[in-house]
């Protein structure tokens, strides 16, 4: 866990900087607004874990944030607790890993209007889990990045959205048995996917509810504040 360690560290000095450099940001941190959001969500994909397929299930219980640097540019952390779950791949069947990960995001309006905006960014995180059973030991890392692509139609008191996004994974499987001791390649099987969402506005916040499907099968909660 020290690499973990480490990385997000490294994040929050980055975030540091950030703050105190990007051009037009305010010279009080006090006067940029912030959001603030809670979820909790479960991505199924396939991974290529050296030639094999693993179906792949990864809940993510997190938290993160995003300062407004403007109205078109927001960026900022996230991070949380995972757990993963692989139902038809042999070396870690009857394994539970569990881990975390730390992340960024930043995000664009190309276009914003009264009725309709258009979203467009990006996530980097990197994840680390791992689990033990009958003998065996399984330590999954992975980095995983996401740009999306949406188009938001705002009424009163909802908003939707429809868009789509690419994945990219690029990890290691470090597996030890009493008979094997081996490290493998992670890789995503396939990259793209439909993403659509409802967001309810409630007293300042939002509740949200986003899917995907495609590359990745995701339902997810989101708890939203912007101070």
């Amino acid at each position: 866990m020290r690499l973990f360690s480490v990385i997000l560290v490294s994040m929050l000095l980055l975030s540091t900087s950030v703050h105190a450099r990007s051009p037009g940001a305010s010279d009080s941190l006090m006067d940029v607004p912030l959001s603030f959001w809670a979820y909790v969500d479960q991505v199924q994909s396939d991974w290529d874990i050296g030639g094999v397929n693993a179906d792949t299930e990864v809940l993510h219980v997190g938290a993160g944030f995003a300062q407004h640097f403007s109205k078109r540019f927001h960026a900022g952390l996230f991070g949380g607790l995972s757990r993963v779950t692989q139902n038809n791949y042999a070396r870690t069947a009857g394994i539970t890993q569990s881990g975390g990960y730390v992340g960024m995001i930043v995000r664009t309006y190309p276009m914003r209007s009264k009725k309709f905006d258009i979203d467009a960014g990006a996530t980097l995180a990197y994840n680390m889990v791992d689990g033990d059973a009958a003998g065996r030991t399984v330590e999954s890392s992975w980095l995983e990045g996401v740009a999306y692509l949406k188009g938001i139609v705002k009424l009163d008191a909802v908003r939707f959205s429809v868009g789509g996004q690419y994945q990219y994974i690029d990890g290691t499987e470090k597996y030890n048995s009493a008979t094997l001791s081996q490290n493998t390649d992670i890789k995503a099987q396939d990259d793209v996917s439909g993403t659509a969402g409802i967001d309810v506005l409630v007293d300042g916040g939002s509740i949200g509810l986003h899917g995907e499907w495609g590359a990745r099968s995701t339902i997810s909660l989101q708890f939203a504040r912007d101070f």
